[in-house]
């Protein structure tokens, strides 16, 4: 097949190297199955059809790795810099990386045979260094600085000058974003010369209004307060295209579901779409590829917004690899209670996505189809009660159980399926009967690529800079969805299909619409997508069901011990039970964690087995320090900026003497690296992981402090607390009321009211 569609790329180019190739070449091959996709007739060949409507999908990934790959390595200068001195041209071809100083490391790639001098890296602790560079069409200046003092960036003065020349640079091959293009931006060009860096900057993050490097050694409270109005008119400073790349993977999610669809004959194909939504088989595999889509790590907790650079998903890049942490639900028990994953594991694991695909390509769904995976989940939540909360088995799993007694015993699925849906909504408005909620709306507000008006951000806090705290308005807005949530399910299980339901199904639409456009952090987008189209299948297509018709008699109970008994128990008692499983979802009241690593101990991180590198490290791909310094320190403003997060200023001087010497990293970004998965559980991060990671990476005393926090009680006052040092155990355990926290400003650092045992 001839590449029509992309001659002009597929053609040779001087930063084409033999590594580069493939991916143009599938590149073309992808753009070129797409259009003979699109000209396929309607209503013939569905499946094939379908299946290259999925080939969007990839070429969208083709071409971000090609063009990234490119944007990345052309810095425009080809072969050895021969300005530098010969020793280090000579290291830099023969190793491809030297040191020049404490910290700082010079890095040449290797491409088509040529060296290129690629990037910059420049540790961020214990560095007494810094290079700076400006990229020129014909010109590269390196200048390396020695700063003046110790955490200081004004002072310095030039030590040593490199001027390096090569040919001009390739038009939109320019370096993207890392060390280089970043630096070279923050530079005046030299006269005559006009400066070539970053292509278009699409990725480029929304700079924070202060220099991230010199904020990083300020006082903590100061801290706080620059990063807390920082994202109060900013949120995380995520550039648009990321949001349309979460776009296209919902686009994706759901052209993959009509694929599968298509493989029962006469069903499937988006063009078909308003003959078969309604159909029993196309509610079934949506609800088992949502399953598969989750416990691949493709959902939930993937991408940026999740803290995932490179790679940006999780999931089976962890649940297929022995040797990884695992959290089992029983620790200690022979072969399922071991801390790390094993043969056994990984195998259970892949039977799981082997089963579900299996079910999603066949024409009918049977018992002995849904039975592995109703069977399945719940043995891996044994083994590691991740994959159980990844799989959101509190929703996918119960309704597949439905489903599978259903094709067994030939009742109708539909009762038990409305009763699981109805429970999602009821509880979370439970969970959001509290003073939490409010500020969830600010933060959402704030982050929301919608709402991008700094005088409508402002609004909603009380009076912005110095109290952020909710407004009349945030709060209204807060009881308003609060209302919304638990009316929903009333007015649809009442519906009959008629006006009643109408209202049900706008109201509902309205609530998602508005969550959805928020893009909350930790990108529950796809689990809203289906809980429209459940409501419009459940409630609105078979609006004459009803719940109370639910059959056969033993499934009442499984039913209700999910929608009912476990909700209520973990509303009641929230250490008990998983937020996600009580369903009380982005109430703002989550049990959270900070972890605080002494210098650079968070090195022993990488004893693990991991596919995912510090944080840090995964922005540095993409951005210089400072940029990446500036994106982290947004995840601290995320947390305190929360009701339950106040709580934090007085409980660092309680865990650490200095706290200029360690590391503040969220929970949840910790639970991302070595679990694989996260997603505002704190389960996930607490004593039972802190002591997996113990085993393995041998913290000292002194360099691992925690501070955990547990979210309040339906009807209780209080925040439970401990601080636990990794190697010497429990440090302070304690109680904080709720309404110690209203009136705090995220950066106070005052001493609260708190009943404490040793």
């Amino acid at each position: 097949m001839k590449y029509r569609s992309l001659e002009g790329l597929a053609a040779p180019h001087p930063l084409l190297g033999p590594d580069l190739r493939p991916g143009v070449d599938r590149l073309a091959f992808t753009f070129d199955l797409l259009c003979l996709g699109l000209r396929l007739p309607s209503g013939e060949h569905q499946g094939l059809g379908a299946t290259l409507w999925f080939s969007a999908g990839m070429l969208v990934m083709d071409f971000l790795q090609v063009y990234l790959s490119l944007e990345t390595r052309g810095t425009g200068v080809h072969g050895p810099p021969p300005a530098l001195p010969a020793d280090l041209v000579a290291e830099l071809t023969t190793r491809g990386t030297i040191r020049l100083s404490a910290g700082l490391r010079l890095t040449a790639l290797r491409i088509g045979g040529a060296s290129v001098l690629a990037g910059v890296e420049l540790s961020a602790v214990g560095a007494t260094e810094r290079l700076e560079g400006a990229v020129f069409e014909q010109t590269m200046e390196l200048e390396l600085y020695r700063p003046a003092g110790r955490g200081r960036l004004g002072g310095q003065r030039p030590t040593d000058r490199h001027v390096v020349r090569g040919p001009a640079l390739q038009p939109g091959l320019s370096l993207l974003s890392g060390p280089l293009g970043g630096l070279g931006r923050r530079l005046a060009p030299a006269p005559g010369l006009r400066p070539y860096c970053s292509g278009l900057g699409l990725l480029n993050p929304i700079p924070p209004p202060y220099d991230a490097l010199e904020w990083r050694e300020k006082p903590f409270a100061e801290k706080v307060r620059m990063v807390c109005e920082s994202w109060a008119l900013q949120g995380y400073g995520t550039p648009l295209p990321v949001f349309v790349v979460y776009l296209l993977k919902i686009a994706g999610y759901v052209a993959m579901w009509s694929v599968f669809v298509s493989f029962t004959p006469g069903l499937g194909g988006l063009s078909r779409f308003g003959e078969w939504w309604a159909a029993d088989i196309a509610y079934q595999k949506f609800i088992l590829w949502s399953m598969l889509f989750e416990v691949l790590g493709l959902g939930c907790g993937s991408g940026p917004l999740t803290g995932r650079y490179m790679p940006p998903v999780g999931g089976a890049l962890y649940f297929l690899r022995p040797g990884t942490t695992k959290l089992p639900l029983f620790p200690g028990l022979p072969i399922i209670g071991r801390p790390r994953r094993g043969p056994v594991e990984v195998l259970l694991y892949a039977a799981l996505i082997v089963t579900l695909v299996r079910a999603l390509i066949a024409p009918v769904l049977t018992f002995e189809l849904l039975l592995p995976a109703a069977v399945l989940v719940p043995v891996l939540g044994l083994v590691d009660k991740t994959i159980f909360l990844a799989a959101r088995g509190e929703h996918y799993w119960v309704v597949t159980v439905v489903l599978a007694v259903a094709a067994f015993t030939g009742a109708s699925w539909i009762p038990g399926a409305k009763a699981v849906h109805a429970a999602l909504w009821f509880w979370a408005g439970v969970s959001k009967l509290n003073h939490h909620f409010p500020a969830v709306v600010c933060v959402m507000t704030s982050n929301s690529p919608v709402a991008r008006f700094a005088w409508l951000r402002r609004l909603m806090y009380r009076r912005f800079p110095d109290d952020l705290s909710p407004s009349r308005l945030a709060e209204l807005a807060a009881h308003f969805g609060t209302a919304l949530e638990l009316s929903i399910p009333v007015v649809l299980l009442l519906g009959d299909g008629g006006p009643l339901t109408v209202v049900g199904l706008v109201m509902m639409v309205a609530l998602h619409t508005f969550i959805t456009s928020n893009v909350p952090m930790g990108v529950p987008l796809e689990w809203n997508v289906i809980v429209v189209y459940s409501a419009f299948v459940l409630f609105g297509h078979h609006a004459d069901v009803s719940v109370l018709s639910m059959a056969p008699t033993a499934l009442v109970p499984f039913v209700l011990l999910f929608t009912v008994v476990l909700p209520l128990l973990g509303n009641l008692k929230p250490a008990w039970i998983s937020f996600l499983v009580s369903m009380r979802y982005y109430a703002g009241n989550w049990a959270c964690s900070v972890w605080l690593f002494e210098g650079e101990s968070y090195r022993k991180l990488d004893r693990l087995t991991k596919a995912a590198p510090w944080l840090l490290d995964q922005l540095d791909r993409f951005y210089d320090r400072r940029t990446s310094t500036g994106l982290v320190g947004k995840v601290i403003a995320f947390r305190l900026m929360h009701l339950h997060g106040r709580i934090f200023g007085p409980l660092v001087d309680k865990a650490v003497d200095d706290l200029t010497r360690y590391e503040w990293v969220d929970g949840e970004l910790v639970a991302g690296l070595a679990l694989g998965w996260n997603f505002g559980d704190a389960h996930l991060h607490d004593e039972q992981l802190l002591a997996s990671l113990q085993a393995q990476c041998g913290f000292a005393p002194g360099e691992l402090r925690c501070i955990f926090v547990e979210s309040q009680a339906l009807f209780g006052r209080t925040l439970e607390y401990r601080i636990r040092d990794a190697a010497t155990g429990l440090i302070e355990a304690g109680e904080v009321p709720v309404s110690a926290l209203r009136d705090r400003q995220p950066w106070d650092e005052r001493p609260v009211q708190a009943s404490t045992a040793a």
